[in-house]
Protein backbone atom coordinates (compact mmCIF):
# COMPACT_ATOMS: atom_id res chain seq x y z
CA UNK A 1 0.00 0.00 0.00
CA UNK A 2 1.55 3.33 -0.98
CA UNK A 3 2.24 5.65 2.07
CA UNK A 4 -0.59 8.87 2.26
CA UNK A 5 1.24 11.96 3.03
CA UNK A 6 0.03 15.12 4.31
CA UNK A 7 0.16 18.29 2.89
CA UNK A 8 -0.12 20.87 5.01
CA UNK A 9 -1.33 23.57 2.52
CA UNK A 10 -4.96 25.37 3.10
CA UNK A 11 -7.01 24.11 6.40
CA UNK A 12 -9.24 21.70 6.40
CA UNK A 13 -12.28 22.39 8.64
CA UNK A 14 -13.42 20.08 11.61
CA UNK A 15 -16.21 19.39 13.12
CA UNK A 16 -16.66 18.68 16.80
CA UNK A 17 -19.85 16.33 16.36
CA UNK A 18 -18.60 12.95 16.70
CA UNK A 19 -18.43 11.42 13.04
CA UNK A 20 -19.75 7.87 12.98
CA UNK A 21 -19.74 5.20 10.58
CA UNK A 22 -21.43 1.78 10.97
CA UNK A 23 -19.36 -1.05 12.62
CA UNK A 24 -17.80 -3.56 9.63
CA UNK A 25 -16.42 -6.57 10.32
CA UNK A 26 -12.45 -5.65 11.48
CA UNK A 27 -9.69 -8.52 10.67
CA UNK A 28 -6.82 -6.13 12.69
CA UNK A 29 -5.70 -7.09 16.19
CA UNK A 30 -6.00 -4.01 18.55
CA UNK A 31 -2.01 -4.32 18.49
CA UNK A 32 -2.11 -3.97 15.11
CA UNK A 33 -4.21 -1.18 14.33
CA UNK A 34 -2.63 0.54 17.16
CA UNK A 35 0.82 0.55 15.39
CA UNK A 36 -0.51 1.50 11.91
CA UNK A 37 -1.78 4.40 13.03
CA UNK A 38 1.31 5.32 15.22
CA UNK A 39 3.27 4.55 12.22
CA UNK A 40 1.75 6.83 10.31
CA UNK A 41 1.81 9.72 12.43
CA UNK A 42 5.14 9.60 13.20
CA UNK A 43 5.48 9.67 9.07
CA UNK A 44 3.39 12.38 8.68
CA UNK A 45 5.40 14.79 10.85
CA UNK A 46 4.03 13.84 14.80
CA UNK A 47 6.71 13.39 17.05
CA UNK A 48 5.15 12.22 19.96
CA UNK A 49 2.37 9.98 19.74
CA UNK A 50 0.10 8.30 22.86
CA UNK A 51 -3.14 6.51 23.60
CA UNK A 52 -4.60 6.83 27.16
CA UNK A 53 -7.31 4.59 28.38
CA UNK A 54 -10.11 7.11 29.14
CA UNK A 55 -12.76 4.63 31.24
CA UNK A 56 -13.74 6.89 33.71
CA UNK A 57 -12.08 10.04 32.82
CA UNK A 58 -14.07 11.07 30.64
CA UNK A 59 -17.91 13.26 31.10
CA UNK A 60 -21.47 11.30 30.26
CA UNK A 61 -21.76 12.93 27.27
CA UNK A 62 -18.37 11.80 25.81
CA UNK A 63 -18.25 8.28 27.61
CA UNK A 64 -18.65 5.85 24.50
CA UNK A 65 -15.27 7.72 23.68
CA UNK A 66 -12.69 5.29 25.90
CA UNK A 67 -9.81 5.70 23.72
CA UNK A 68 -7.48 8.82 23.74
CA UNK A 69 -5.05 9.56 21.19
CA UNK A 70 -2.36 12.22 22.03
CA UNK A 71 -0.48 14.01 19.74
CA UNK A 72 2.19 16.26 19.63
CA UNK A 73 5.16 18.38 17.57
CA UNK A 74 7.68 20.00 19.20
CA UNK A 75 8.59 23.36 18.79
CA UNK A 76 11.71 24.94 17.15
CA UNK A 77 14.02 25.53 19.98
CA UNK A 78 15.97 28.44 18.30
CA UNK A 79 12.50 30.32 18.36
CA UNK A 80 11.60 29.30 21.96
CA UNK A 81 15.01 30.66 23.17
CA UNK A 82 13.69 33.90 21.87
CA UNK A 83 10.80 34.12 23.71
CA UNK A 84 12.49 33.91 27.12
CA UNK A 85 11.48 37.61 27.95
CA UNK A 86 8.50 37.39 26.13
CA UNK A 87 6.95 36.20 22.97
CA UNK A 88 8.08 37.26 19.45
CA UNK A 89 6.35 37.51 15.73
CA UNK A 90 8.49 34.30 14.90
CA UNK A 91 6.92 32.32 17.71
CA UNK A 92 3.38 33.58 17.07
CA UNK A 93 3.86 32.26 14.06
CA UNK A 94 4.79 29.15 14.80
CA UNK A 95 2.62 29.06 17.15
CA UNK A 96 -0.25 29.12 14.35
CA UNK A 97 1.67 27.13 11.87
CA UNK A 98 2.11 24.06 14.25
CA UNK A 99 -1.89 24.13 15.58
CA UNK A 100 -2.63 23.98 12.15
CA UNK A 101 -0.50 20.86 11.30
CA UNK A 102 -1.94 18.99 14.54
CA UNK A 103 -5.36 19.43 13.62
CA UNK A 104 -4.60 17.99 10.14
CA UNK A 105 -3.12 15.46 11.39
CA UNK A 106 -5.94 14.41 13.86
CA UNK A 107 -8.14 14.92 11.20
CA UNK A 108 -6.28 12.59 9.33
CA UNK A 109 -6.25 9.73 11.88
CA UNK A 110 -10.14 10.57 12.74
CA UNK A 111 -10.26 9.27 8.70
CA UNK A 112 -7.95 5.97 9.69
CA UNK A 113 -10.00 4.98 12.33
CA UNK A 114 -13.70 5.78 10.71
CA UNK A 115 -12.46 3.80 7.80
CA UNK A 116 -12.16 0.92 9.82
CA UNK A 117 -15.50 1.24 11.02
CA UNK A 118 -14.94 3.29 14.30
CA UNK A 119 -16.03 6.70 15.76
CA UNK A 120 -14.14 9.90 16.68
CA UNK A 121 -13.91 13.17 18.05
CA UNK A 122 -11.90 15.97 16.88
CA UNK A 123 -10.48 17.75 20.07
CA UNK A 124 -8.89 21.38 18.08
CA UNK A 125 -5.33 21.54 19.25
CA UNK A 126 -6.35 25.51 20.05
CA UNK A 127 -10.05 25.96 20.61
CA UNK A 128 -11.78 27.91 23.77
CA UNK A 129 -15.04 26.54 24.74
CA UNK A 130 -15.82 27.25 28.00
CA UNK A 131 -14.92 31.13 27.96
CA UNK A 132 -15.22 31.33 31.86
CA UNK A 133 -12.59 28.86 32.72
CA UNK A 134 -10.77 29.07 29.72
CA UNK A 135 -11.10 25.24 28.73
CA UNK A 136 -11.89 23.36 25.91
CA UNK A 137 -13.83 20.63 24.83
CA UNK A 138 -11.89 17.93 26.72
CA UNK A 139 -7.83 18.66 27.79
CA UNK A 140 -5.63 17.65 25.87
CA UNK A 141 -3.27 17.25 29.27
CA UNK A 142 -5.61 14.44 30.59
CA UNK A 143 -5.06 13.03 27.23
CA UNK A 144 -1.19 13.31 27.15
CA UNK A 145 -0.40 12.77 30.77
CA UNK A 146 -2.93 9.22 30.43
CA UNK A 147 -0.67 8.51 27.34
CA UNK A 148 2.15 8.44 29.45
CA UNK A 149 3.98 11.14 27.21
CA UNK A 150 5.01 12.83 30.70
CA UNK A 151 3.15 15.23 33.58
CA UNK A 152 1.27 18.46 33.83
CA UNK A 153 3.99 21.17 35.70
CA UNK A 154 3.15 23.57 38.17
CA UNK A 155 2.49 25.95 34.90
CA UNK A 156 -0.01 23.81 34.52
CA UNK A 157 2.33 23.68 31.33
CA UNK A 158 2.31 19.52 29.75
CA UNK A 159 5.40 18.54 30.44
CA UNK A 160 6.64 15.85 27.76
CA UNK A 161 9.32 13.12 29.04
CA UNK A 162 11.11 14.25 25.81
CA UNK A 163 11.03 17.52 25.23
CA UNK A 164 10.12 19.08 28.26
CA UNK A 165 7.16 22.01 27.80
CA UNK A 166 8.04 22.56 24.15
CA UNK A 167 5.44 21.11 22.20
CA UNK A 168 1.98 21.39 21.26
CA UNK A 169 -0.84 18.81 21.74
CA UNK A 170 -4.18 17.86 19.76
CA UNK A 171 -6.12 14.72 20.38
CA UNK A 172 -8.78 12.65 19.15
CA UNK A 173 -10.95 10.47 21.25
CA UNK A 174 -12.23 7.26 19.72
CA UNK A 175 -14.20 3.93 20.53
CA UNK A 176 -11.53 1.75 18.56
CA UNK A 177 -9.86 -0.81 20.75
CA UNK A 178 -6.61 0.85 20.73
CA UNK A 179 -3.50 -0.36 22.94
CA UNK A 180 -3.04 2.33 25.68
CA UNK A 181 0.44 3.00 26.43
CA UNK A 182 1.94 3.00 30.25
CA UNK A 183 1.90 5.80 31.89
CA UNK A 184 2.95 7.27 35.07
CA UNK A 185 1.76 10.40 37.87
CA UNK A 186 5.17 11.07 38.79
CA UNK A 187 5.53 15.26 38.57
CA UNK A 188 9.49 15.91 38.03
CA UNK A 189 9.45 19.36 39.02
CA UNK A 190 10.56 18.69 42.08
CA UNK A 191 11.55 22.07 43.69
CA UNK A 192 12.24 23.70 40.33
CA UNK A 193 10.15 27.33 40.31
CA UNK A 194 11.42 29.37 37.24
CA UNK A 195 7.97 29.17 35.95
CA UNK A 196 6.61 30.67 39.38
CA UNK A 197 9.34 33.25 39.43
CA UNK A 198 9.17 34.77 35.70
CA UNK A 199 5.35 34.28 34.85
CA UNK A 200 4.60 38.54 33.93
CA UNK A 201 0.67 37.99 35.01
CA UNK A 202 1.62 36.05 38.25
CA UNK A 203 -0.86 33.51 37.32
CA UNK A 204 1.35 30.57 39.04
CA UNK A 205 0.60 29.69 42.07
CA UNK A 206 3.56 27.46 42.97
CA UNK A 207 1.74 24.40 44.08
CA UNK A 208 2.55 20.75 42.28
CA UNK A 209 -0.14 19.63 40.61
CA UNK A 210 -1.67 16.52 41.73
CA UNK A 211 -3.78 14.14 39.10
CA UNK A 212 -7.71 14.89 39.38
CA UNK A 213 -7.36 18.34 41.29
CA UNK A 214 -8.58 21.17 39.73
CA UNK A 215 -6.38 23.77 37.54
CA UNK A 216 -7.38 26.46 40.13
CA UNK A 217 -5.74 25.05 42.78
CA UNK A 218 -1.86 25.77 40.96
CA UNK A 219 -2.75 28.12 37.88
CA UNK A 220 -4.96 31.26 37.90
CA UNK A 221 -6.23 30.95 34.00
CA UNK A 222 -7.82 34.82 33.91
CA UNK A 223 -4.50 36.36 34.97
CA UNK A 224 -2.50 34.62 32.54
CA UNK A 225 -5.58 35.46 29.88
CA UNK A 226 -4.57 39.11 30.68
CA UNK A 227 -1.36 38.76 29.39
CA UNK A 228 -1.98 37.23 26.41
CA UNK A 229 -4.74 39.56 25.27
CA UNK A 230 -2.55 42.04 25.64
CA UNK A 231 0.55 40.19 23.66
CA UNK A 232 -2.84 39.58 21.10
CA UNK A 233 -2.91 43.63 20.08
CA UNK A 234 1.40 43.16 19.52
CA UNK A 235 1.21 40.05 17.22
CA UNK A 236 -2.65 39.19 16.33
CA UNK A 237 -2.75 36.10 18.84
CA UNK A 238 -3.14 35.32 21.75
CA UNK A 239 0.47 33.72 22.93
CA UNK A 240 3.01 34.36 25.65
CA UNK A 241 5.50 31.53 25.73
CA UNK A 242 7.88 32.89 28.75
CA UNK A 243 7.34 29.73 30.72
CA UNK A 244 7.85 26.99 27.73
CA UNK A 245 11.05 29.13 27.43
CA UNK A 246 12.20 29.50 30.95
CA UNK A 247 11.53 25.60 31.94
CA UNK A 248 14.77 23.91 32.55
CA UNK A 249 13.05 20.50 31.69
CA UNK A 250 14.54 19.35 27.89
Amino acid sequence: MAKRIIRFKGRKSVSLEPETKSKTACTHSDEKITTKLKKTLFNNGADLVGIADLTGHVPYDLKKFNRGISIAIKLADNIINEAIHGPTKEYAQLYVDVNSKLDKLASFSSDILQKEGFSTIHIPASKIENTKKFLGKYPHKTVATLSGLGWIGRSALFISNKYGPRIRLVSVLTDAPLKPDAFSLRNKCNSCKACVINCPGKAIKGNKWVFKEEREKIFDAAACNSILVANKKLFGVKVCGICVAICPYR
